[in-house]
């Protein structure tokens, strides 16, 4: 726990002794926990990606035979469920270790999960129609699919920039107006 020196640029801006040590140790626990998770997710991932996705695509397609969308979501329905067992216990070292620590996390248990399951099926929500819609220009777009795709996505991009502020935070968060206009 070593403290470190505080430079001669952030001295001018005023800023207090405790305060740059607080947020040198908090860089220092977020970039050591960030590592550590990192390493995990990389393991993870590549075990999934060889064993796992495959396996439950087999499932998928066995099960949605001939049916392509159908089978796509199943398996990334299924995907997504399967890393939920590594990607909670994360999240919630992230927000009830790490931001609590120093004093960041305003979250209760409760919250958390309630935001889960909205983040769940707003992913539900979005990903329904998506999906099959980029199977469908992949076939239809034949040679030239990737130019459909890239146009659909950059379409996508520019509508959720709208949503996503508009409707989407809204559900997690509280907005309100500023008090000093200024």
């Amino acid at each position: 726990n070593m403290e470190k020196v505080m430079p001669e640029d952030v001295k001018r801006l005023n800023v207090e002794e405790k305060t740059f040590q607080d947020s040198q140790a908090y860089q220092a626990d977020t970039r050591s926990w960030g590592m550590k998770k990192s390493w995990i997710k990389f393991f993870h991932e590549k075990f999934s990606l060889v064993f796992i996705a495959p396996a439950v695509w087999s499932f998928a397609s066995h099960v949605c035979e001939g049916h392509e969308y159908k089978a796509t979501l199943l398996w990334l329905f299924i995907c997504q469920w399967l890393d939920k067992p590594l990607d909670i216990p994360l999240a919630l070292w992230d927000n009830f270790v790490v931001e609590e620590r120093h004093g960041f996390n305003k979250m209760s248990i409760g919250l958390f999960f309630t935001d889960m399951i909205k983040s769940e099926l707003l992913s539900y929500v979005f990903a329904g129609p998506i999906i099959p819609g980029l199977i469908w220009l992949v076939r239809w777009g034949g040679r030239s699919f990737y130019l459909y795709v890239w146009a659909f996505m950059q379409t996508l991009l520019f509508t959720f920039m709208w949503l996503y502020p508009n409707l989407i935070q809204p559900l997690f968060n509280k907005y309100e107006e500023l008090h000093d206009k200024e």
